[in-house]
């Protein structure tokens, strides 16, 4: 009988050591679960598409000022040419406005001056 008890009490042993060992692995899985479980709720935003691009109509290029009043000089083709009240009534620009555009345009030789405040198309 004697030897039935040691080895009864060996298994007892052995079963106890596995148990703990069970007890211990279990532990590790609920740790690693636990993690698992976080790093899943951190989960990234869903990617969403992004928005196309609308094209943009295309605005209407501005003519430029001198461009307007070399326009009105070679429409209106008098003698003496056209005088900057005339400019003014028909652009609406102010004086300082039309001298300055008048002296660009005479530096590129695209009109002259008829006399004092009149212009003629070169």
């Amino acid at each position: 009988m004697k030897p039935i008890i040691k080895d009864l009490q060996a298994v007892k042993k052995d079963l106890l050591r596995l148990s703990k060992k069970t007890n211990r692995m279990k532990n590790q899985l609920e740790k690693l679960e636990k993690v698992h479980a976080a790093k899943k709720s951190r989960k990234k935003a869903a990617i969403k598409a992004k928005p196309t691009k609308k094209v943009a109509a295309k605005k209407a290029k501005k003519v430029s000022a001198s461009h307007t009043l070399l326009e009105i000089i070679n429409k209106i083709r008098g003698k003496k040419g056209v005088d900057t009240a005339t400019l003014k009534k028909k652009i609406g620009f102010d004086d300082r406005k039309i001298w300055n555009v008048m002296n660009s345009l005479k530096s590129r030789g695209l009109i002259k001056s008829g006399g004092r405040g009149f212009y003629v198309k070169a």
